[in-house]
Order: structure tokens, then sequence, then C-alpha cells
């Protein structure tokens, strides 16, 4: 009897981007049908990502507080995301099993201060575009300043992909910066899509190479959907 190939996550993320051929995403298809488990990780991660696309359709232009304590950009968005996370029930999907112990708060690096109440910040990084690159630099240099300013304890992710997996290929305009950083901020990481990656060597004909001061993940909105799940703020670049 031939065995089954195993999906693995960034398959899946693959699958979300419609960046298969009409083979693979028919057996994917086959298998979320026979697979409850692996057609609720679908419907968890195709749901993580509707939500990250609502937070920025929805969030104001000068983030304030809702009157209990959930920043305005956090409540709408989250509230947008609901109707959502409702529909997943259509394929068996569990709000309650993805939604975050504690509010999911967003920002996109326009808006967010220089500090943030959250010791876990997660920035997304998924365009090239110059100005929105300086932004995110500002926004993390100016929190990586605050952390040892007032000696808290930040943990702060760079997670890359599509057409920002440049910011951390080795040939990256960004490098000396992005080296500059790592060496003062052991709290600092840089992690790259390992989706964009296999994307980008299907295209190139070559194996991606990453910066010394990047690390491969299977994929990033795998990693973002954790993260929130987790209770880390997110910031999109």
């Amino acid at each position: 009897m031939k065995s089954i190939e195993p999906i693995s996550d960034e398959q899946l993320n693959a699958f979300l981007d419609g960046q298969m051929d009409e083979g693979e995403r028919a057996r994917i298809i086959q298998a979320a049908r026979n697979d409850k488990a692996l057609a609720e990780k679908l419907c968890s991660l195709r749901h993580g990502k509707d939500m990250i696309r609502l937070a920025y359709r929805h969030t104001p232009p000068h983030p304030g507080v809702h009157p209990r304590g959930i920043p305005a950009a956090s409540w709408r968005s989250l509230g947008a995301a609901a109707i959502i996370l409702l529909l997943g029930a259509v394929c068996g999907w569990s709000a309650h099993d993805w939604w975050p112990a504690q509010p999911a708060v967003f920002y996109s690096t326009a808006q967010a201060p220089t500090s943030l109440a959250s010791d876990h910040i997660l920035l997304h990084i998924d365009s090239m575009d110059s100005a929105r690159i300086r932004k995110a630099f500002n926004v993390l240099e100016n929190l990586l300043a605050n952390d040892q300013t007032h000696g808290r304890h930040l943990k702060l992710e760079v997670v890359a992909n599509s057409s920002g997996l440049k910011l951390l290929r080795a040939n990256s305009p960004y490098a000396p910066r992005i080296a500059a950083l790592s060496k003062r901020h052991s709290n600092l990481s840089f992690l790259a899509c390992g989706v964009a990656m296999e994307n980008a060597k299907l295209k190139e004909g070559h194996k991606v190479k990453l910066l010394p001061q990047a690390h491969r993940i299977d994929a990033a909105l795998g990693r973002i959907v954790r993260r929130l799940r987790e209770g880390w703020t997110y910031v999109k670049g």
C-alpha cells in the first residue's frame, strides 16, 4: 500500500496563497476532506490571515483606548475579525480553539508608539517599499532603546515574507543595519519565511541565501498565528 506523503506547514501556506499547481491543490483538498485535524489547521491558518488583513482595514489613523482598556485599533480589528471567526464553523473549526488568551493588539509602524505595554512584539515585513522599511526600522530601534532605558525584558521578532524576504537575503541593502542591531540586542530575532524562500528558489533556480543574522522558519503566517494566540503584540511594517 502506498504511504501518504505528509503535508507540511509550508505547503498549507502555499496552498492558501494560491502558489500551487492544480495537482498539489487537489491533493491537499482531498487530504483535508479525509483528515479533520488537517482541515481545522488549514481553517485556522486561513482565518489568521483574514484576521490580520481585517486589522489594517479597520485600524483608525490615531490609536486611542477603548473604555475597557483595550486599544481602539485592537477593539475594532477584533470586532470585525469575530465575524470571520464565526464563519469558521462551516469547515468544522472552533473560534474558541484559536482565540488568544488575551485580546490581540495590532499596530502599523505609522501608529506604533515608542513604548508598548507588551513585552513580546512581532514586527511583520512583507514589502520592500523603502518608506515602509524606514518606518519599520525606526519603530524597531525606538522599542529597543526604550527597553534598555527602562530595564524591561522585551522580546522582539522581525518576520519577513513575500517581497519582504529581500530584507533578510544575503544581498540585502540593509545588511549593515541588521548586523549592528543583532550585535547590540540579543533579544532581537530576524526570521525568514520558508514558504517565501521556496517560492524564490523555484523562480530563480537556486537556493536562497540569508544573512547570518537571519533564521529560517517554516511559514510566516504560521508564526504570526501562533504568536497572536500567545498574546503577542503584532506590528505591521
